[in-house]
């Protein structure tokens, strides 16, 4: 027997686990390891696989998975500096349980806090007590998070939070051939927080039960059992243990069909969900969506998480991700891809918000919490009251003229730019009156061709241009000197720099140019009156961005022993958006630089930021796979 299994049996069988854990522990904060049954053993097995859809090959992957570092499991040093990750970052060594790893990878990198000092030299015993932290803070979280929707419950939820945290008395021995029938041999251990009183806040709850575990883990030394094969499926049998499958199933759409684990042996949304918010929730997006008159309730995200989370599908338009995701407390994100999860980190830069991205985000969340209306990209004009309710915006009884001026010519809906154009205007002071007179100003005119957004903010203008305004126009968005050519002689060569980028390699589905993604600063005089800068400055300089926050990236993919990668990205900040048209759903595509065919993690990252650049040096970009 190694020197690690001599450990965990010496601690952790059932006969010594009483004097041995409290001499180590030097408090009451855990009760003596018991033994689990088959019945709990079977039970996690449905909750985890499916059975139509999981082969064989897919649970053994699981099961032959273990939680370490590169340096835990070969040792030595690093090579270079490039290989800083040596001592912290985590190896997935078969495919299906990437989900797990890169969440407690995540957690790790929280708990070292290289988003502060990302060149920081960690020691192997830091790691290890960053292991501990993460997988602690984790089971805390599952503790304490409440059920997404009470009612669901048969019986009521425990209140008093406790963790219970599965090992094996013969470490590498454990297999899928013999999990369940050596189950007698597998202990549940039950850790609590040192408190003799309930904390306030749930977040204070977690932050005491999350250190009492992870100092149980690090001073046992139970967390090297998780280091040995099987170390994934003891940890997700304690996050079960810890949460109670009925909770689990509660938190879940469909609690009948839903499971941990997809298609393939690859971790479900609801054990993305689980590890980040402690709730096994089906979405991505925020709060509730409520479907078919109220008779369905599809719950996402309810608060804002430590650790986001970014997805490949929202850039291809297949799902939602929130902005409690996006913006998370630390700014660190799990990528979910079509087929693997990885790490993307940065520094606190990165979580920096101007007021205009803010006022944004609270009204799009404002507007989708109507039924259907993120599909459709309106809500029905009798709900326009109730999504004023939610910004806390009381019109009083000119809510009716509002809604008369702002519906979509007698259909009974308001789309979605006429809305963000009046409550960004009334949430930053204008007056009713002056929002009603701009609007009927702006219906009412004949001197503008009427710009269409549709809920993915793509202009619908039939209207064809001349040569010399698409010369301007491209001139303005490309930064180009047009000083000291005539029209005639910039729009030739415009024009056939515009065809030649369009015949590039990149196809017209990965790149666009839509003139209604460069949303145009406005300026509000004390008469109230809309000044655009394209009224006020004659050169295409003055339309240019005023200001730009370059910062630095890391990608962390955890197969092929572990890949490490960092770029720079710089956010271009536009001037204030309030009253002018932007899209619902964030676009993705390289506005400045039309040639440039994006990646997939470009892509994903653009669903954060949607008007950003890359920088990748000398290097290429990343695989998400």
């Amino acid at each position: 027997m190694s020197s690690m299994n001599q450990v965990s049996c010496t601690l952790l069988s059932q006969d010594e686990s009483s004097t041995s854990l409290s001499s180590v522990m030097g408090s009451p904060s855990f009760v003596p390891s018991t033994k689990l049954s088959s019945n709990i053993l079977e039970t996690f097995l449905s909750l985890l696989f499916d059975p139509n859809i999981t082969s064989e090959c897919d649970k053994q992957r699981w099961f032959a998975q273990p939680i370490h570092t590169r340096h835990s499991s070969l040792g030595g040093k690093p090579h270079n500096i490039e290989e800083r990750h040596y001592f912290w970052g985590l190896v997935q060594t078969h495919g299906g349980p990437c989900g797990v790893i890169t969440a407690i990878q995540a957690e790790m990198i929280k708990s070292l806090k290289l988003y502060e000092d990302f060149d920081k030299v960690v020691s192997p015993q830091e790691a290890e007590m960053a292991l501990c932290d993460g997988l602690g803070r984790i089971l805390a979280r599952c503790a304490v998070a409440p059920p997404v929707d009470s009612d669901r419950m048969s019986t009521p939820a425990c209140n008093l939070s406790c963790v219970k945290i599965v090992t094996s008395d013969f470490g590498s021995d454990l297999s899928m051939s013999n999990f369940l029938s050596f189950g007698e041999r597998l202990n549940s251990v039950t850790v609590y927080s040192k408190l003799s009183t309930k904390p306030d806040t749930i977040d204070e709850e977690i932050e005491f039960l999350a250190e009492a575990t992870s100092e149980f883990l690090f001073k046992s030394g139970t967390v090297k059992v998780f280091g040995c094969p099987c170390g994934v499926i003891l940890f997700l049998l304690s996050i079960v243990m810890t949460r109670g499958v009925e909770t689990i199933q509660a938190d879940m759409d469909d609690p009948s069909n839903a499971h941990l684990t997809a298609q393939f042996g690859h971790s479900s949304q609801e054990l993305i969900n689980l590890f980040l918010t402690g709730q096994a929730s089906s979405n991505t997006f925020d709060n509730v969506v409520i479907l078919g008159g109220g008779s369905l309730k599809c719950y996402g995200i309810q608060n804002q998480p430590d650790i986001g989370y970014l997805s490949q599908l929202e850039a291809l338009r297949y799902c939602s991700v929130g902005s409690f995701y996006k913006s998370p407390k630390f700014p660190i994100w799990i990528i979910g891809s079509s087929s693997h999860f990885t790490v993307l980190f940065g520094s606190m830069e990165n979580l920096k918000e101007c007021e205009s991205e803010i006022l944004l985000e609270k009204c799009r969340r404002a507007f989708k919490s109507i039924e259907n209306a993120e599909e459709n990209g309106f809500i029905p004009v009798d709900k326009l009251n109730d999504t004023l309710k939610v910004l806390n915006l009381d019109v009083g009884d000119a809510v009716n003229t509002l809604a008369a001026a702002l519906e979509m010519s007698g259909a009974g809906i308001v789309l979605w730019s006429d809305f963000w154009r009046a409550t960004s205007r009334l949430l930053t002071g204008a007056s009713l009156e002056s929002v009603l007179n701009t609007n009927d100003i702006q219906k009412s005119s004949n001197n503008a061709t009427p710009l269409m957004l549709t809920q993915f903010g793509e202009s619908n203008n039939n209207t064809m241009e001349s040569d010399e305004a698409m010369a301007r126009r491209l001139a303005a968005e490309w930064g180009m000197d047009q000083f000291g050519k005539s029209d005639e002689e910039l729009a030739r060569e415009l024009q056939a720099q515009f065809e030649s980028n369009h015949s590039a390699s990149c196809s017209n589905d990965e790149v666009q140019i839509v003139e209604s993604q460069k949303p145009t600063s406005i300026a509000v005089n004390e008469d109230n009156h809309q000044t655009t800068l394209a009224e006020t400055n004659d050169t295409a300089k003055d339309m240019e961005i005023v200001s730009s926050s370059a910062f630095k990236m890391y990608h962390y993919n955890c197969l092929r022993g572990g890949e490490l990668s960092t770029f720079n990205v710089t956010k271009l900040t536009m001037e204030e958006a309030v009253g002018m048209s932007v899209p619902l759903v964030p676009t993705n595509f390289d506005v400045k630089n039309s040639s440039h065919c994006i990646n997939d993690l470009e892509s994903v990252v653009r669903t954060k930021y949607t008007s950003c650049r890359f920088d990748w040096g000398e290097r290429k970009p990343p695989s998400l796979h």
